[in-house]
């Protein structure tokens, strides 16, 4: 990174600050801010219908939040953490929850993963397609990953349905 190039967290955050003054008539805006997620990164989300500072995919970026927060990313990395093979490796919890992000994006195969990965503010590092192939297929041949992958699914669930979430009848 050179001097005066700003760094992912800087790059990530709104154009727009906070008491920034707004034209007559501009529509009212949200600001959605989150902890620092696991690897370092800030996710803020201004929504506003001006369509000046626009990112795509932002509301997949809340829906991986939602994931850290329930617990599903730390629980699939647990379940799923005999499968890694080397240490500096991807977290196959990460990549299931990207793979799981692609998806609810409307990605078809895993090369759409390309859409989470040249977003690397909003979504940090995202595996390869053929190391998120590699997870998927390992994950599909082993019936105990298997059982791990649903027993994360019942505990961020659970923690879900804590947090108020849970559906009703």
């Amino acid at each position: 990174m050179s001097c005066g190039e700003p760094d992912a967290r800087e790059r990530a955050r709104p154009v727009r600050r906070a008491g920034a003054s707004k034209p007559p008539g501009a529509s009212r805006a949200w600001r959605l801010a989150s902890d620092p997620t696991r690897d370092g990164r800030y996710v803020t989300v201004d929504v506003d219908a001006d369509g000046e500072g626009l990112v795509s995919h932002a509301g997949s970026a809340l829906l991986a939040q939602v994931a850290d927060k329930t617990g599903l990313t730390r629980a699939l990395s647990r379940r799923l953490w005999s499968m890694k093979e080397r240490r500096s490796g991807h977290d196959p919890g990460r990549v299931v929850r990207d793979v799981a992000v692609m998806l609810a994006d409307g990605g078809e195969c895993l090369s759409d993963l390309g859409a989470l990965r040249d977003q690397q503010p909003l979504f940090g590092e995202v595996a390869s397609n053929s190391t998120a192939f590699r997870v998927i297929e390992r994950i599909a041949s082993d019936p105990e990953l298997l059982d791990g992958l649903r027993a994360a699914h019942a505990i961020a669930r659970s923690r879900a349905w804590e947090l108020g979430v849970k559906p009703q009848r």
